[in-house]
């Protein structure tokens, strides 16, 4: 399930959403309720010497919508649409740690070009982190930079919380049309929700609701239901990540 490649420059991971399937079917949302969340471990020796345990040293959520950049030039990105935009910064907004510096993250990551892909294909998710990051996350446990890594992939089932999490694309005029067709069926609250939502964009609300949600698996463990967990993959060895 887990994919882990590091180069360089950077540590990024893949995964695919689990697909929902009725009666032969693929029924899978678009876009996905379920959330990946990549878990970043670093081996540490016990004191007694005797095994290894696991520190986790950071998650961070699996995005569908943006992929590594690889071969894409600065020019590239002056060609965005301002859906890409919004995109990457929503990708950067969900990876941000306050505990670490500043760091630069631009070019790392690029949107993917929906016009070219199979809307019926598996959907992956990505995350990213810089060798600067994670040599800063080390020395945070003081631990050398050379420490043996290992990344974990957890899919979480959803938590609906609100109309913007129950319906895809809300805000768009086609669904807005069906949600005031059917008004007078929906609960006092839920009519209450779909009010407060029209006074923003859509891109506004997506935005909001990333800023403001916490992380599932460290700031909210236990309150959410996990899917699949498989084992911990083994990050790949790269010389000099510090030099």
């Amino acid at each position: 399930m887990c994919n882990v490649n590091r180069d360089e420059e950077k540590l990024y991971v893949t995964a695919p959403y689990t697909q929902a399937v009725y009666k032969g079917k693929n029924v899978t949302s678009n876009p996905p309720r379920t959330q990946l969340w990549a878990l970043l471990y670093a081996q540490v020796k016990q004191a007694d010497n005797k095994d290894f345990r696991n520190v986790l040293l950071d998650d961070r959520k699996m995005d569908w919508r943006t992929q590594v950049a690889f071969n894409q030039s600065s020019d590239a990105y002056f060609n965005l649409n301002d859906k890409q935009i919004e995109d990457l910064k929503l990708s950067a907004i969900q990876s941000w740690n306050p505990k670490l510096t500043d760091i630069n993250t631009k070019f790392n990551l690029f949107p993917k070009d929906e016009t070219v892909i199979n809307k019926d294909a598996t959907k992956y998710g990505t995350a990213l982190w810089q060798n600067d990051e994670v040599n800063e996350l080390l020395q945070m446990y003081g631990l050398p930079t050379d420490s043996a890594l290992s990344v974990l992939c957890v899919e979480i089932l959803p938590t609906i919380t609100n109309i913007h999490e129950h319906i895809n694309e809300f805000g768009s005029e086609n669904t807005s049309s069906k949600i005031s067709a059917s008004m007078s069926s929906f609960h006092p609250e839920i009519k209450t929700q779909i009010d407060g939502a029209a006074r923003f964009s859509n891109n506004t609300l997506t935005a909001m609701m990333y800023i403001q949600q916490p992380k599932s698996l460290s700031d909210q463990l236990g309150e959410y239901r996990i899917l699949r967990t498989p084992p911990l993959t083994e990050v790949p060895f790269v010389c000099c990540t510090d030099c």
